[in-house]
């Protein structure tokens, strides 16, 4: 497959129209591929319109958004409406469509953003100084977040398992929950977790949280240990050999370490905590190696995950051809997982991500089991993975991305670099 080189990292209603004036302001309309300005009109206001929330510790004297739609490239501009202040920060506001757009960049005082996901279980973003964080509006800021660690014995060595359950968890209770396991399990849940600091953290629980405020989904996550020292051999499945060029050694340890999460954290989640035990309600991801152990562990067992989160992956460490033969030996069905793919330019893992979905279009893959994101100028680093994180939420609770939906996946023609079509 591709070479790998390791970077380890609407039309609206008068009604909706009166209200935007205030709110989210501006006129004009939308053109595929080109940035415009709301319009006004008459009509029902969309269902799928979503207030978004900006919470500002610059207390900004105005904000401005982009929707965009990442496989289109239509967009809209809107105003926010400042909302509120007080002396830690501003809350801005405003509507997007959720069947148009799946992304939102934030420019506040002319100085752009990086872009954010931007959909129904998304209710704000704050600017902070640790970037662009998730959070709840009507809730306060997060900065850290409480977990349990538990630990195993995984081939004579310990593994740290980390999990984290919402405030409202009872274990008394009978009621269930869905849970996101992800792995490279430092960076995902706590930013004041030492390992996090240094590489940065996803946020996973503020997402998980801003979502279950705004649906019926509830979560547990689920974050599994990889170190700096065993992580290249844990996420590299032995399906064939590494491509010769890469800068690093692998023992190729990611079907016994996929063994360990089915068989051992599984089982102890399900006997130990209220989740549900179908696949539908299980999910797995990570990004770069864990991109593609997570893949590999969904493909091994879809019968406890019903969707995959591959960020940045780095299926290009190995050969198309043998991704080819381990794949064409699987079968796909109604019951195959969702796999959600996101990278960004050409240095982080776009040929790998593209080269992965052309495979396994190529051995007829359900095209309604695939979404892609790409961001033009993203790096191979947490704050892009975060930033894009409620979109795999979306992915995995729906089992689609709305605003992706009838849009395709790859260029048909485009040519993907180091692919190998044997």
């Amino acid at each position: 497959m591709l070479s790998f080189k390791k970077i380890a990292s609407c039309v609206l209603t008068a009604a909706v129209c009166v209200s935007m004036l205030t709110a989210c302001a501006d006129s004009s309309s939308k053109d595929s591929g080109s940035e415009s300005s709301r319009s006004e009109s008459s009509g029902p206001k969309s269902e799928t319109m979503h207030k978004l929330y900006v919470r500002d510790e610059n207390k900004s004297d105005e904000i401005t958004v982009i929707f965009e739609n990442t496989s289109s490239g239509e967009t809209e501009t809107v105003e926010m409406e400042k909302i509120s202040e007080n002396d830690d920060y501003a809350t801005f506001s405003c509507e997007g469509d959720t069947a148009l757009y799946n992304r939102v960049y934030i420019t506040r005082n002319g100085s752009k953003n990086l872009g954010v996901a931007f959909n129904k279980y998304v209710s704000g973003w704050s600017i902070s100084s640790y970037g662009l964080i998730p959070y709840t509006e009507g809730e306060e800021l997060a900065n850290s977040f409480s977990f349990k660690t538990e630990t195993f014995d995984y081939k004579g060595n310990k593994k740290e398992v980390y999990i984290w359950t919402p405030k409202d968890y009872d274990p008394r209770s009978k009621e269930k929950y869905s849970t996101v396991y992800l792995l490279d399990g430092e960076t995902k849940l706590s930013p004041d977790f030492s390992y996090a600091q240094n590489n940065g953290c996803w946020y996973a629980p503020a997402s998980v949280t801003s979502m279950m405020s705004l649906s019926n989904n509830k979560a547990i996550i689920v974050a599994i240990s990889n170190l700096e020292e065993t992580r290249y051999d844990e996420l590299v499945p032995d399906i064939g050999e590494l491509l010769p060029d890469n800068t690093f050694n692998s023992n190729k340890d990611g079907k016994p370490f996929c063994e360990f999460v089915v068989n051992t954290v599984v089982p102890f989640i399900e006997k130990n905590y209220n989740v549900y035990t179908d696949a539908a309600h299980n999910s797995i991801g990570g990004g770069s190696l864990a991109g593609l152990e997570s893949f590999y562990i969904g493909m091994e067992h879809p019968e406890k995950f019903g969707a995959i989160g591959a960020f940045s992956p780095t299926f290009g460490a190995l050969y198309t051809s043998s991704w080819k033969e381990y794949l064409s030996k699987k079968k796909f069905d109604d019951n195959s997982p969702f796999i959600y793919f996101y990278s960004g330019d050409a240095q982080d893992n776009e040929w790998s991500a593209k080269g992965m979905i052309k495979c396994l279009q190529e051995i007829n893959y359900p095209s309604s089991k695939m979404a892609y994101t790409k961001y033009p100028k993203g790096m191979h680093s947490v704050p892009y993975w975060r930033n894009i994180f409620p979109e795999y939420l979306e992915a995995a609770f729906d089992k689609k991305v709305a605003a992706l939906e009838g849009k395709p996946l790859i260029d048909e023609n485009e040519t993907i670099p180091y692919y190998d079509t044997k």
